[in-house]
């Protein structure tokens, strides 16, 4: 019997970067992701997670906009210092 094809991953050619820069997806999504890690980890440690887990999703090698790919290290950054932050009022 033969392996299942799987399909290509969505982040695997550049079609899938072009469409969600172009649709403007990206950049509702970076205001969600920085807005949602200026928020007071205490106050809303379930939107922190859920913003880190976006980062960790978009933040595969060819999804993230290369334009901004300089950006991603910050907010990595930034994500695990308010995780650890919440972590600490969980």
């Amino acid at each position: 019997m033969s392996k299942p094809i799987s399909p290509p991953s969505p982040w695997a050619d550049a079609n899938a970067q072009a469409w969600l820069t172009s649709s403007g997806g990206w950049q509702k999504i970076g205001r969600l992701i920085h807005s949602t890690l200026s928020l007071e980890p205490s106050e809303h440690p379930h939107q922190i997670r859920a913003a880190a887990s976006l980062v960790i999703l978009f933040g595969r090698e060819g999804l993230w906009p290369q334009e901004t790919s300089n950006e991603l290290d910050e907010v990595v950054d930034l994500a695990r210092r308010k995780l650890e932050i919440g972590r600490a009022h969980v």
